[in-house]
């Protein structure tokens, strides 16, 4: 039996049919009134209060919050149903189809169940509902200090420079302290997102060990159910990699695992903009009130889980510092064909990649001083950004393997690829010389 099928049966018992209830005369109350007497009296009504609230008799509010419980009348002989015969796969189903009574209901059929959907509905509810109070009822996961960050977008539309448009909020909180970092753009492509990545880091001052994301295509391309295969984007864990920090991903129909991030985001939208209005004369003047709105109210304000103010919380953060590095700096990227000789041309320079690769589209990303080549989500190459024009940047390495397979009685010629592609062959003299750019 799976753990979440046995604590939600630890919770309802495991019925061996449906009990009816009926609401006798006297001091019988439902379902919901119960549950209202019992959320009014924990929170500190009286029971006389209670009564007059709910329509009820003092002594039936009395009987029930003493009890603690309500007892309601159950058949002395179950009712016989269709679906007894199944009901053990129906238990065991219903946990795999994430509680949908319709699929559980087809897959019962296929399996020579005659009874109706109503059935099949009204048996699953209760076990459904149960499972969402668990998940609603999950533990706040909390951090230790510079352990993690959470990171989302959030969208509003604003009145900038006179006209209506979407705005991109990126939201950044730092997990133990609740420090949040805030910035308006225009979209929410990959350069945007790095961008504002290493304006969080500038602003507090460093960076947590994870970062915590949805599943937002410019950080993953591909992944499965549990998280246990995952297919990151390429440049954003290129990106990761260079300011050392381990991406992490929420699980799938769990946004209980960054909560911390979606309450920021609603406090922005709830408490910036009721502060300061829609409108503002720019993006750069929306940004200066954000900025501004972090260290005056964000930053000052009694959080309601921690009991904190966020910039004291923060003293005890203990974030990694900042690299003594360059900005990761995304300027360019772009596709190109790798030719026959291997070496792919950027600004008239060229870079070469494994000859395996020949006829293969590949992605050229320019960052800081450096090139880099990805097939996918794998790193072809890295060269040092050449500064000149028409110059060649060789890694001999990329070329191990060509000249044994060179046409016998030459040292030129023509090979073919795994992939069909005919490759050019040159004496490794010259690609020796390519590498000291003593030859273009």
């Amino acid at each position: 039996m799976e753990p979440n099928q046995m604590r939600i049966q630890s919770v309802l018992g495991s019925p061996e049919s449906p009990v009816q209830e009926t609401q006798e005369a006297g001091n019988m109350i439902s379902s919901r009134e119960f549950e209202q007497v019992m959320e009014r009296w924990k929170t500190g009504w009286r029971k006389k209060a209670i009564a007059r609230a709910l329509g009820l008799d003092p002594k039936t509010v009395r009987k029930y919050i003493g009890e603690g419980q309500r007892q309601g009348y159950r058949r002395t002989k179950p009712r016989a149903s269709l679906l007894d015969a199944f009901r053990a796969r129906a238990e065991q189903r219903m946990v795999e189809v994430n509680y949908q009574a319709q699929v559980l209901y087809v897959d019962l059929k296929e399996h020579g169940y005659a009874g109706g959907y109503d059935v099949v509905r009204r048996f699953v509810k209760p076990f459904r509902d149960t499972s969402h109070r668990l998940i609603e009822a999950t533990v706040r996961f909390e951090t230790g200090p510079g352990q993690q960050a959470q990171v989302d977008w959030g969208t509003v539309s604003l009145t900038v420079g006179g006209i209506e448009r979407r705005v991109q909020l990126f939201a950044m909180v730092l997990g133990f302290s609740r420090r949040l970092f805030v910035q308006a753009t225009w979209d929410q492509t990959l350069p945007t997102l790095i961008g504002c990545h290493e304006m969080a880091f500038a602003h507090f001052g460093g960076l947590t060990a994870t970062h915590l994301y949805d599943n937002m295509k410019t950080v993953v391309l591909k992944r499965d159910t549990e998280g246990q295969h995952i297919t990151w984007h390429p440049l954003f864990k290129d990106f990761a990699d260079y300011w050392g920090f381990t991406p992490r991903l929420c699980r799938f129909y769990r946004a209980q695992t960054k909560g911390k991030i979606e309450s920021g985001v609603k406090y922005v939208k709830r408490n910036f903009f009721a502060l300061r209005g829609t409108t503002f004369r720019s993006l750069e003047h929306l940004n200066e009130e954000l900025g501004r709105w972090m260290g005056e109210i964000a930053d000052q304000r009694l959080h309601g889980t921690t009991h904190e103010r966020p910039c004291d919380r923060f003293t005890r953060e203990e974030l990694r510092p900042l690299p003594a590095q360059a900005a990761y700096q995304l300027e360019t990227l772009l596709t190109r064909t790798v030719p026959h000789d291997a070496l792919v041309v950027f600004r008239t320079n060229r870079y070469s990649v494994p000859w395996t690769s020949v006829g293969r589209r590949v992605t050229l990303v320019e960052v800081g001083e450096a090139v880099k080549i990805f097939d996918g989500t794998s790193l072809l190459a890295k060269h040092p950004r050449r500064a000149g024009r028409f110059e060649s940047a060789v890694l001999p390495a990329h070329y191990e393997g060509l000249l044994a397979r060179r046409p016998a009685g030459g040292s030129t010629g023509r090979v073919t690829t795994t992939g069909g592609e005919d490759v050019q062959v040159r004496d490794l003299a010259i690609y020796e010389a390519l590498t000291t750019g003593r030859l273009a």
